[in-house]
C-alpha cells in the first residue's frame, strides 16, 4: 500500500477510535450520577453533624372484624348478650339486626351456613 493510503487509513482508524471512546464516556455520564464534590469546611461540617433520627414506625392499624364475623358471633349469643353487644347501635339499626338474627335462626343449620358463606 502506498504512503498516502496508509496515512488515510491511520487517520480513519484514529477517528473511529476517538468516536468509540467519546460514546463510551457519554454513556458512562448518562448512567452514572455525577460525583458531589465538597469543600473542606462542608466536609468537616457533614462529618461533625449528627445523623437524622430514624423515622418513627407507623402506628399499627386497629384490627377490624368483618361484619359477617360479628353477625356469626351474634348468632352464637343468647338474647341478653346480643342486646348488650348492640348497645352502641341506634334503636332502628338494632331492631333491623335483631330481625336478621331471628331470620337466620329460623333457617336450618346447613342453609344458614351457606347463606353466611355467600354473603
Amino acid at each position: 500500500m502506498s504512503q498516502p493510503g496508509r496515512e488515510v487509513l491511520r487517520v480513519a482508524a484514529l477517528l473511529g477510535a476517538s468516536h468509540l471512546l467519546s460514546f463510551s464516556v457519554l454513556a458512562q455520564l448518562a448512567t452514572n450520577p455525577p460525583v458531589l464534590t465538597l469543600s473542606n469546611s462542608t466536609a468537616q461540617h457533614l462529618l461533625l453533624a449528627k445523623p437524622p433520627p430514624p423515622p418513627q414506625p407507623a402506628p399499627a392499624l386497629p384490627l377490624s372484624q368483618s361484619p359477617i364475623g360479628f353477625f356469626r358471633e351474634l348468632l352464637a349469643m343468647n338474647p341478653g348478650e346480643r342486646i348488650q353487644a348492640l348497645t352502641n347501635r341506634t334503636p332502628e339499626l338494632r331492631s333491623q339486626i335483631l330481625a336478621k338474627v331471628r331470620e337466620y335462626e329460623s333457617l336450618k343449620a346447613e342453609e344458614r351456613e351457606l347463606r353466611l358463606r355467600v354473603t
